[in-house]
């Protein structure tokens, strides 16, 4: 669910919305203009337009467009007032130079057999493409419903979890037992949590304002999120449940979103649009230590760590169109992965580290496609057609 703005001047931004087209263009500025309303006025209508179109903003490839402070403070206030509902499960239903990329004509979306060993009529069990068997996404008619779904890579059965509203950000827990996700069932952008088969589904924000990008701590116990209830959208922290509510950046003259933590969870990455472009940004859990991870002109956003912790991988229009990349967090060098000329984003790792998920509307609908790292070369996973777009993919953890 992820369009950013900023003050002091700003120029014009394009926002876009679940169905990767370019939204309506919202001119910010700190002077001037006004159309004759007051400018307490005027500011308070323009936060509300903004507020509006990042809740509404989706984790697909996005659209063309040409120091923090840690507050480790309690935010009990922030916290739900009321315990959390938990609601009836829905019915699931089965239901560094580049070439442009590579796409194997006869790489296929099945797990390859290990041949049974000798003297034995019982086959070892295949192995699971790049370390897991299951991904999981967002799929659903633009800007109408959207409900989440898990793909088996090894048959390609899909299962619907959700139903009703749009249902967006979708995270697996460390363990795969439980999914996080984002949806405006309720009427506004509320976190969520549910049991990987779609039951035991709770709602653990439980605000007025908007709640977006939830990610899971390392050891389960944590969700850090986007949210902008104190104003403009910050970076949060709580625990699973929904208590224990923590603010952790606080730069009202930025956008933070789209957190992610690093597999030794003593930081975590997001993305932030300060000056007028997206940059991606890592904040020391420990010490409140802020460090700026790119630079230079572009917008870089929706952040993914390898499961290592040495490599990011994230979508920047700094070459043109929205392409994947990777950053050597030792080195900090960048490699470019895609070469498309279309729209790419919301890349994933694969547990194993060899492969990534992203979206792209490379052959004209949004859809999932697979990266092998090694040699670049590209597997479309789903073919859909329009209204219906695919993306937001999470790699499920091994098995």
């Amino acid at each position: 669910m992820k369009s950013e703005v900023r003050c002091r001047r700003a120029p014009s931004v394009e926002t876009r919305g679940v169905s990767g087209l370019i939204g309506p263009r919202v001119s910010v500025s700190r002077e001037g203009g006004g159309g004759g309303l007051p400018a307490p006025l005027r500011f308070a209508l323009l936060a509300c337009v903004v507020a509006a179109q990042l809740a509404c903003t989706f984790g697909l490839a996005p659209a063309p467009d040409n120091t923090q402070r840690l507050g480790l403070m309690p935010v009990a206030a922030l916290s739900p007032t009321t315990p959390p509902t938990r609601l009836s499960p829905p019915t699931t239903a089965p239901t560094t130079t580049l070439t442009r990329d590579p796409v194997s004509p006869t790489e296929t979306v099945s797990a390859t057999a290990t041949p049974p060993a000798l003297g034995t009529d019982t086959p070892v069990a295949p192995t699971p493409i790049g370390g897991s068997g299951r991904i999981l996404f967002g799929s659903g008619p633009v800007d109408e419903t959207r409900d989440l779904m898990v793909l088996d890579l090894a048959n390609g059965t899909p299962i619907t979890l959700t139903t009703g509203g749009r249902n967006l950000n979708p995270t697996w827990s460390p363990d795969g037992a439980r999914i996080a996700f984002a949806s405006d069932r309720d009427g506004n952008l509320d976190l969520y949590v549910m049991n990987a088969d779609g039951s035991d589904l709770v709602n653990v924000s439980q605000t007025p304002r908007s709640e977006d990008s939830p990610t899971w701590s390392p050891d389960g116990q944590y969700l850090a999120f986007a949210s902008d209830r104190s104003g403009d959208f910050e970076i949060y922290q709580m625990r699973a449940d929904g208590t224990e509510v923590v603010r952790l950046t606080q730069s009202p003259n930025a956008t933070d979103v789209q957190p992610v933590y690093a597999p030794d969870g003593l930081s975590l990455v997001f993305a932030s649009l300060r000056d007028g472009f997206t940059k991606l940004y890592r904040l020391d859990l420990t010490t409140g230590a802020e460090t700026a991870l790119t630079n230079g002109a572009g917008q870089d956003r929706f952040p993914a760590f390898s499961p290592d912790g040495t490599r990011l991988a994230f979508a920047s229009n700094r070459t043109g169109a929205y392409e994947i990349f990777e950053l050597e967090l030792a080195t900090g060098v960048i490699r470019q992965l895609t070469d498309s000329n279309a729209q790419n984003g919301s890349p994933t790792y694969s547990p194993d580290g060899t492969q990534l998920l992203f979206d792209s509307n490379r052959d004209g609908n949004y859809d999932l496609y697979r990266l092998t790292l090694t040699n670049l070369g590209v597997t479309p996973l789903t073919r859909t057609v329009r209204p219906l777009a695919n993306g937001e993919a999470a790699w499920g953890p091994p098995p």
